[in-house]
């Protein structure tokens, strides 16, 4: 992942390089770039620490594999390996909440990708409300009516 990642950089820095003759020009890290450089070294400290830790409890839950065991370590063992287990799940959820900490940039494409999908999710269907629809019958609204006593003059 490291390996990768640094070729990534490389690639990204080769891309937008101008030849020049002037070899001894330092091209400064522009701000995306200082960002994806945070963004992966955060990435390999997250898989480096969570991938030790499962590493380490799994070695710990088959340190003797032959010998006999209570229940309780036998339910520690079962308990520590699912925990390195549950480790990796975490580990591949927290890269999208570590780069949304680390990069603003990160954050910025979020938010307009929510802003898009939103529309769409929250989209009420409407029925009949078109303007060529034919008028319906039910829709008319009632009045309200006052009846007055017919007086009739007897002659």
């Amino acid at each position: 992942m490291a390996i990768f990642g640094m070729m990534t950089m490389r690639n990204f820095r080769r891309s937008r390089v101008q030849p020049t003759t002037n070899q001894n020009n330092i091209t400064a890290l522009s701000s995306k770039d200082r960002q994806l450089a945070i963004m992966l070294l955060f990435e390999i400290l997250i898989a480096v620490v969570f991938s030790s830790i499962g590493s380490i409890l799994y070695v710990y839950t088959q340190r003797i594999p032959n010998e006999r065991k209570t229940l309780e370590q036998q339910a520690l063992d079962y308990f520590l390996l699912d925990f390195g287990l549950n480790l990796v799940f975490i580990q591949a959820s927290l890269s999208c909440y570590s780069n949304f900490i680390v990069s603003k940039t990160f954050r910025k494409n979020i938010q307009k990708l929510v802003w898009k999908i939103m529309p769409r999710i929250c989209r009420r269907k409407l029925t009949n409300h078109g303007p060529n629809m034919s008028s319906n019958n039910l829709n008319i609204t009632a009045t309200a009516i006052t009846v007055r006593p017919r007086t009739v003059i007897i002659q």
